[in-house]
C-alpha cells in the first residue's frame, strides 16, 4: 500500500529523524517521512518534487539554520499551503516567537519520551487538519 501523504523532515540529527519516522508509523501509517540531514539538502529535496503535505524543521543546524530555511520556504509561493512545523529542543520564548513570525505553522519542543512525542504529534496533526478545513484548503491534509 502506498502512502498518501508526504512529510519532509530536515534535521541534522539522524537519531531524531529515526524517532520521528517511528512515531509517524504509530500514529498515521499513511504519512511517508522523507528526510534531509541539512537545510541545503532539504531545500534541494523540496525543489525536486511536488510540495509535500507537511514540512518539519529543526532549528539548530550547521551552515543554514532552521530559521533561515523557514525563510527560504516561506519566500516560495509553492509552499504557501504547506504547514511548516519547527521541531526543536529549544524552549526559548524568543525562538518560538521568531519562528512563528517567520511563518511557522507550529513550534513543537522535542519531548524526551516516545509516548509524549506520539501524543503531541497526534494533537498537532489534528490541529493542522482543523485549520486547513477552516481555511477551505483544497489540498487533502
Amino acid at each position: 500500500m502506498s502512502k498518501s501523504k508526504r512529510l519532509v523532515y530536515i534535521d541534522d540529527d539522524e537519531d531524531d529523524i529515526l524517532v520521528l519516522a517511528e512515531v509517524l508509523l504509530q500514529i498515521n501509517d499513511e504519512i511517508e517521512c522523507i528526510s534531509a540531514v541539512n537545510a541545503q539538502d532539504g531545500l534541494d529535496l523540496l525543489e525536486q518534487s511536488d510540495p509535500p503535505h507537511y514540512i518539519f524543521l529543526d532549528i539548530n543546524m550547521p551552515r543554514i539554520s532552521g530559521k533561515q530555511c523557514l525563510q527560504h520556504i516561506r519566500a516560495n509561493t509553492r509552499y504557501d499551503h504547506v504547514p511548516v512545523v519547527m521541531l526543536s529542543t529549544s524552549t526559548s520564548d524568543a525562538d518560538i516567537k521568531e519562528c512563528m513570525a517567520l511563518g511557522a505553522t507550529a513550534f513543537l519542543v522535542k519531548p524526551s519520551d516516545l509516548p509524549t512525542f506520539s501524543e503531541k504529534l497526534r494533537a498537532l496533526f489534528e490541529s493542522i487538519h482543523h485549520q486547513a478545513m477552516q481555511r477551505g484548503t483544497p489540498r487533502k491534509q
